[in-house]
């Protein structure tokens, strides 16, 4: 039987544990943190890799609230605090394809890496 867990699925090695879905926190209005967090299926493989520059938790409901087909995969998610989510994400995700070939499951764009020779080339080849 085909586990995607197996052939493609990984663990990143965010510090922090699975968390069942349910376990999801409240909405934290100015109490809330950015950060990078993972979502996994019910085998814990990792399926996506995401950022929230302000409440990731709360991200996360509204993967759910508008794909029905993440809202059927996933099972646990985990979080890990960051002050910079977007660089962060991007080299999660840049892990995650170097050591699988391919994006998560359900990670559909490789995030721009940001970094000061990536912004030179942008700022020196536009016309």
């Amino acid at each position: 039987m085909f586990s995607f867990c197996e052939n493609y699925g990984g663990k990143l090695p965010l510090l922090a544990r699975w968390r069942p879905l349910r376990t999801l926190p409240a909405r934290r209005g100015r109490e809330a943190l950015p950060g990078v967090y993972e979502l996994a299926d019910e085998e814990k493989c990792l399926i996506y890799i995401g950022q929230s520059t302000r409440d990731a938790p709360n991200r996360i409901r509204q993967h759910l609230e508008s794909s029905k087909c993440m809202k059927e995969h996933i099972r646990f998610w985990r979080y890990t605090y960051s002050r910079i989510p977007k660089a962060e994400e991007a080299s999660e995700i840049e892990k995650y394809r170097y050591k699988h070939g391919d994006l998560p499951r359900f990670n559909r764009i490789k995030p721009t890496r940001r970094d000061g020779q990536s912004r030179y080339l942008e700022r020196t080849t536009e016309q």
